[in-house]
């Protein structure tokens, strides 16, 4: 836990709320099973089908055919955290991992953005529980890690423990220090003020463990958007700078993102 005078108060004034931010967007719930050799083998237009191989993934809708998709997943050196994954077009390259853990006066938030991953790249079925597998060894990915407390007053309060783009290739010292002030100045604050809201009402971090787990799941999903729609800035960075080509799915169903 960093030492007080390292938190920086989050409250982003006139931001719209969870609740307004959840009503922007539909989503689809589906039912998908795999096998342990790859990452979806079959589904079932949203039934489950009572198989412990079985998996739900939501679907949101854009204006376009591109549907982002999003489920729950298990990381490999994070197994005690609750963590999902956005694919910012289905079976495109273009991911973002996030992994929570609520502990009784503090969150700790962990982001990885994949420009140039496909979700089958990393995943594989566990073999122990019905969540996809998540390895990043050796991915390009960018970092950043938050933890989110309250003040005395309620009031969100956020430190970043880690931020980090070194495992990108091909980009200047110049693009990493851009984008680790882009992570650490704009998502870390944004995802520091919405931490400590429910869908209904402020919270206090030992009050999440007691909410249904249909909020949890919309929450999740809400916090992984917000993070996407950040995302054109970091992405513009890396192309007008270093000429990366980052995948052009991704980059349609950004311009099309809904919140």
């Amino acid at each position: 836990m960093p030492s007080s005078d390292e938190f920086k108060l989050a409250r982003l004034f006139g931001a719209p709320t969870l609740d307004e931010i959840r009503n922007l967007f539909a989503l689809i719930e589906q039912s998908e099973s795999h096998d342990e050799h790859s990452v979806r083998k079959s589904k079932n237009n949203g039934k489950k089908n009572g198989s412990e191989n079985s998996n739900s993934v939501y679907l949101i809708e854009t204006d376009e055919d591109i549907r982002p998709a999003f489920r729950k997943v298990e990381v490999n050196d994070k197994s005690d955290y609750e963590s999902c994954i956005l694919e910012l077009s289905r079976d495109d390259p273009g991911l973002i991992l996030m992994m929570r853990k609520v502990h009784d006066s503090s969150v700790s938030s962990c982001i990885r953005i994949l420009p140039f991953a496909k979700l089958n790249e990393i995943a594989k079925k566990s073999t122990d529980n019905n969540k996809v597998h998540i390895t990043l060894s050796s991915k390009e990915y960018i970092k950043l890690d938050i933890s989110v407390k309250p003040s005395s007053s309620y009031e969100p309060l956020y430190s970043v423990t880690a931020s980090d783009s070194s495992s990108i290739n091909n980009i200047s010292d110049e693009t990493k220090l851009i984008l680790k002030n882009h992570l650490e100045q704009s998502i870390a604050r944004m995802i520091g003020h919405y931490e400590l809201h429910t869908l209904t009402e402020k919270f206090t971090p030992a009050k999440e463990k007691t909410l249904e787990e249909s909020l949890k799941t919309q929450k999740q999903i809400i916090l992984t958007m917000i993070v996407a729609a950040s995302l054109n800035d970091i992405f513009d960075t890396m192309t007008d700078r270093d000429g990366k080509t980052i995948p052009q799915a991704a980059l349609t169903a950004l311009d099309n993102w809904p919140i």
